[in-house]
């Protein structure tokens, strides 16, 4: 059981010179105590931490640390079950990360971050306190604040963004509170939250205003990640952020957004996408099905010259289709891509067979190559198959949720040749048969 009543060390942040360091000779105090599941999280975490973005983290150490994650936070809530509403996260080993009611917060913040490392605050039901909250001055001691699905849509964020106790505050998270772009125009005044690195503004109702008001605001200069994830930005929004020097920016967020072509051709262009890339060699920009995109966008994102240092790019449910793929991998324009993901973009044969020449370079360089929910058959997974390396491992596939998985019968054995014409035939005609007969059994 933790020791609650222990005094903390002044743990540096995560990313400062020493905070590794500090944090493992914690986990050899800890060890030395006898608490040594505690001790163990602290390496695993650190050593996760370490991983490079086109390296997947093993199963069994991902499953490790929740279960460690899940057991010392029960623990803990339970010795703190009158202050916590639920369990804390423990980053890089520490219990750092906690949910509040406000109310509580209000009233018993002293106590809390006495016997607490606390970081992150999640704050439930804010609202009930809204202008009492932000003249607490424990929040000061605060270096992000979640306030993710609060129910703020009615809220005056006013207050939020002069509160005089935020002046250390480093990451908002206003995520999933329906807000629109009038939410935002306090923001704009000179000084608020100063030290504001990360905003989180994904799942709201956001238009191409809200990017205007933020290249507008005093908190474009020291901003360096930004998540519009989910709003309405278009080719416009786009336009606007590329147009707007952002010192400190080097992560954009942007799934989910309408942002076409033009968009994603304006953004690849740009010199904020070629930092992001060289920053985190990372892509995520899962798609819409209302908007997907085409040839003629994905055409502008192999040429652009960040596409060099994208080592992980995910472009799920975008709607590319066999030409879209074709345009995507039918080059070599990709040198460090390691991890592709391209579930629910209705990919068929057609581009598998279009791009048979290129399908051994790609399965010897990727690691990853995720197909999922696509409308693939065995013959296109076999002509996959097919041009995996012999030599190596090559990449790993996932081809879950496509036709070939629905089609093989219980005590069918596998052909020799599984491209052959009469295993393709074979299964059209088992395929057939359960769209007509679907609640017939077979014997």
């Amino acid at each position: 059981m933790p020791a609650l009543s222990m005094d903390w060390p002044d743990f540096p942040p995560p990313g400062a010179a020493d905070a590794e360091e500090m944090r493992l000779r914690w986990a050899d105090y800890l060890d030395d105590r006898g608490l040594h599941d505690w001790a163990e999280l602290i390496r695993l975490q650190l050593t996760l931490a370490h991983l490079p973005v086109e390296q997947s983290p093993p199963c069994e150490w991902l499953e490790r640390e929740a279960e460690l994650n899940l057991r010392l936070g029960q623990q803990w809530l339970e010795e703190l079950a009158d202050l916590l509403t639920a369990p804390p996260q423990f980053r890089y080993g520490l219990p750092e990360s906690v949910a509040v009611e406000a109310r509580v917060f209000v009233r018993r913040a002293p106590d809390l971050l006495a016997r607490l490392p606390i970081r992150r605050l999640r704050l439930i039901e804010p609202n009930a306190v809204w202008k009492s909250l932000w003249n607490c001055r424990w929040l000061e001691r605060i270096a992000e604040l979640d306030l993710c699905g609060a129910e703020l849509a009615q809220c005056d964020l006013t207050p939020l963004f002069r509160s005089p106790y935020l002046h250390s505050l480093q990451v908002l998270d206003l995520s999933f509170n329906q807000l629109e772009d009038k939410a935002l125009l306090p923001c704009r005044r000179g000084g608020a939250l100063p030290r504001l690195r990360c905003l989180a503004l994904n799942d709201n109702r956001l238009t191409d205003r809200t990017v205007a008001l933020l290249a507008d605001s005093p908190c474009r200069k020291h901003l360096e990640e930004l998540d519009l994830s989910r709003n309405e930005i278009t080719a416009e929004g786009i336009r606007t952020l590329v147009a707007h020097c952002w010192p400190q920016l080097h992560q954009v967020r942007l799934s989910g957004t309408p942002l076409g072509d033009h968009g994603l051709a304006l953004l690849a262009d740009s010199s904020l996408f070629l930092r992001m890339a060289q920053r985190h060699g990372c892509l995520e920009l899962q798609g819409q099905a209302q908007h997907p995109l085409s040839p003629a966008g994905i055409e502008a994102l192999v040429q652009a010259e960040a596409a060099a240092h994208l080592r992980v790019v995910h472009l799920g449910q975008q709607g590319l289709g066999d030409d879209g793929l074709v345009t995507l991998l039918g080059s070599d324009r990709w040198p460090r891509l390691r991890r592709l993901y391209l579930p629910r973009n209705r990919i068929t044969d057609q581009a598998i067979i279009r791009l048979r020449p290129f399908w051994p370079h790609w399965l010897a360089q990727l690691s990853s190559l995720d197909l999922a929910h696509n409308r693939l058959t065995s013959f296109g997974v076999g002509l996959l198959t097919a041009a995996l390396p012999a030599d190596k491992p090559g990449a790993a596939l996932d081809t879950t949720g496509n036709l070939h998985h629905s089609l093989p019968r219980p005590g069918d054995r596998a052909t020799a040749d599984p491209h052959a014409p009469q295993h393709r035939g074979r299964d059209l005609q088992t395929l057939r048969q359960q769209i007509a007969y679907p609640h017939r059994r077979r014997s």
